[in-house]
C-alpha cells in the first residue's frame, strides 16, 4: 500500500466513509467529524488566507484609483 500524502488520505477516508460516492462526500453533513473541512482535498484555512486579498499590484486596483480621482 502507497503512503499517501495527509490530505490524499483523508479524502480517501472520506471517499471509504460514503461508499466510494465522491457526490456524497460533497453532501457530507456530519460537519462534527475532525475531517470535515478537509473532505474535497483542500486547506480551507490556507485558501481563505490566500485567496482572501489579493495584493493591489495583483488586481490593479492601484492604478484605477488614481484614474477616478483625475490624476
Amino acid at each position: 500500500m502507497p503512503v499517501l500524502r495527509p490530505l490524499k488520505a483523508i479524502r480517501a477516508k472520506c471517499l471509504d466513509c460514503c461508499c466510494g460516492s465522491a457526490v456524497e462526500v460533497r453532501r457530507c453533513t456530519v460537519t462534527t467529524c475532525a475531517l470535515w473541512p478537509y473532505r474535497l482535498g483542500h486547506r480551507p484555512h490556507k485558501a481563505a488566507a490566500v485567496g482572501a486579498q489579493p495584493p493591489m499590484e495583483a488586481t490593479g486596483a492601484h492604478v484605477h484609483v488614481g484614474q477616478w480621482l483625475g490624476e
